[in-house]
């Protein structure tokens, strides 16, 4: 019989298939932080990510956003990652995760998604680590259960699960997603939608019909 331990967290489904990248078997699942009390409750993260994706491109080009950012240079460089990792990680898991053609009113995040990184330390024995895939303002890191002794782990972590996705960065799957996001100019929150289809990235008026393409 094969035991595993789960740190950092709860879940109650898998969602998708698990992928494997060197040591850790990635799974994509419903569940959540906690702490001695119970579940975390949810904060924006305005002071910075946790492993932010800009730390580990390392000069590395995403074709598609570069692309969109040559079209739109207005937009903040480091800002927008959070377009290529929604249409990134559907294309590693499964379409069946991270879509929702209609927006919640609780969706604080174009990216959100809980996952666990896996690790075999015997023969029948496995460990694993729930982390949360998300952004802020359209720039996106990992979020863990703050834990001093595991900050070791959660580094590895986070470099081979941005290996992961950066290893076929033009492997993309096509959405229509939204989310509630800060508006500084104006000091308030509102609603943004953005597609993904056939290469391109587009930010849709909010007022237009929920459609696909």
């Amino acid at each position: 019989m094969v035991s595993i331990e789960i740190k950092g967290g709860w879940f109650h489904q898998i969602l998708a298939k698990p992928v494997q990248k060197n040591e850790f078997t990635f799974v994509a699942v419903l569940g959540d932080l906690e702490d001695e009390t119970g579940v975390i409750p949810y904060q924006r993260n305005e002071k910075g990510l946790m492993y932010p994706l800009s730390s580990y491109i390392q000069g590395r080009s995403l074709q598609s956003l570069a692309e969109f950012k040559r079209l739109n240079p207005f937009y903040d460089s480091e800002s927008l990652d959070a377009l290529w990792v929604r249409a990134r990680i559907p294309a590693i898991f499964g379409s069946e995760i991270l879509v929702t053609p209609i927006t919640p009113d609780y969706k604080y995040s174009l990216v959100g998604q809980a996952f666990l990184a896996c690790e075999s330390v015997s023969n029948d024995a496995w460990v694993a680590y729930l982390f949360i895939c998300e952004d802020y303002n359209l720039c996106t890191g990992l979020r863990f259960r703050p834990d001093a002794q595991l900050f070791g782990v959660y580094e590895r972590i986070a470099q081979i699960f941005w290996e992961l996705l950066l290893s076929e960065p033009e492997n993309l799957r096509a959405f229509n997603d939204g989310w509630l996001g800060y508006n500084e100019d104006f000091d308030d929150e509102g609603w943004g939608r953005v597609k993904f289809h056939r290469g391109r990235y587009r930010f849709v008026d909010t007022e237009e019909p929920i459609l696909w393409w």
